[in-house]
């Protein structure tokens, strides 16, 4: 774990709890995106939430928690806080992006969004690294699921021009099965 996270955290911590006092709140719309991307980094962070409760009587509340969730990830992993949120944005952009073109809407707890939305995440970071898949099933995927497929070039077109690189064609054919999947709820 990178030790350079831990100032910025415990500043977040201090001013989130500060908040949490004044019964003032800091809205988290990623807040279930993140616990589906970083679920070990939210787990800590709900522990942590307890610890501070426990030490100061201060309440954390859940959108605090995602964010402290955050700090976590950034401290165990290459990517800064200001990454770690830039995916979870693009992730819950790609996930309402499918949602609007599939016409679907989903569960934000279930299993299937949870699986969509950790294809996005390591879709994201092999884009970022430049890292192409070993098997292509773009073609089988665009004859078997047409609908799909489309939506799946839409969010690959979306997901180049928000990170302004390139994502492999191969991508698209797997995010096609994914989508198909979680459409028909498996």
């Amino acid at each position: 774990m990178s030790t350079d996270i831990l100032i910025p955290m415990a500043d977040h911590i201090a001013l989130a709890a500060a908040r949490a006092k004044e019964g003032r709140a800091l809205p988290n719309p990623f807040n279930q995106d993140i616990k589906a991307l970083f679920d070990r980094e939210y787990q800590a962070a709900l522990k942590g939430r307890e610890i501070i409760y426990q030490m100061t009587g201060v309440y954390m509340p859940e959108d605090e928690v995602g964010y402290i969730a955050i700090h976590i990830h950034a401290g165990l992993s290459e990517e800064n806080v200001a990454q770690a949120m830039d995916m979870a944005r693009l992730v819950q952009d790609s996930v309402a992006l499918i949602e609007r073109d599939m016409k679907v809407g989903l569960k934000a707890d279930s299993l299937g969004h949870n699986r969509l939305v950790s294809h996005l995440r390591y879709m994201i970071a092999r884009s970022r690294k430049g890292e192409k898949l070993n098997l292509d099933m773009e073609a089988y995927a665009r004859e078997q699921f047409p609908g799909p497929y489309a939506t799946a070039l839409s969010v690959c077109r979306y997901m180049e021009q928000q990170m302004g690189t390139k994502v492999a064609p191969q991508e698209a054919g797997f995010l096609a099965i994914h989508i198909q999947r979680v459409i028909q709820g498996e």
